[in-house]
């Protein structure tokens, strides 16, 4: 495990924190998509670590609850940040070797 990913596994942890306490607000759910945003551009491994940040949010809201369907299109905030990233890096990236 390198430097980059202790970064990861933080931000899931302060996310996981303020899910747990109840404590998670607007402006903490878009800090953490603009961080998932940034930390796209700066490691791949937010790709294969976006399904443990949705599946913390579901289990917080719980996946039985009237308003699922709110709460995944709430959730896919997650999931637009990165797919924008992926985007920019695949339109102006270049090759890399």
């Amino acid at each position: 495990m390198g430097r980059k990913e202790i970064i990861i596994y933080a931000l899931f942890s302060i996310n996981a924190l303020w899910h747990i306490n109840n404590n998670y607000t607007n402006f903490k759910l878009i800090l953490t998509a603009f961080l998932l945003l940034f930390f796209t551009f700066w490691h791949e491994f937010i790709l294969f670590f976006l399904p443990y940040f949705l599946i913390l949010h579901l289990l917080h809201y719980g996946i039985l609850k009237n308003q699922l369907k709110f709460k995944i299109k709430l959730g896919l905030i997650y999931f637009i940040p990165i797919l924008v990233s992926t985007l920019i890096i695949y339109i102006f990236g270049t090759e890399i070797n």
